[in-house]
């Protein structure tokens, strides 16, 4: 994300952003809810951005990105 922001700031892109949250654990981002909530406050104004999750996780974080106003992948 650090890097995107960079890249925003120093004018290098000005297009459309559109993230994806993976939560799917085991090297990507965990299933706690924290995580999701900092990465959505971090995301830039006008982005879109997206949650995807698998198994057991996925109802519980996609009604939390719902209620955020987010995108889901079903």
């Amino acid at each position: 994300m650090e890097t995107v922001e960079r890249l925003i700031r120093a004018g290098l892109y000005t297009g459309p952003l559109n993230l994806n949250f993976v939560a799917i654990g085991g090297g990507a981002s965990a299933f706690h809810p924290a995580d999701l909530v900092e990465f959505a406050r971090r995301t830039p104004d006008g982005a879109v951005l997206t949650i995807e999750s698998i198994m057991r996780s996925t109802l519980p974080m996609n009604t939390i990105a719902i209620a955020l106003g987010l995108h889901v992948r079903v």
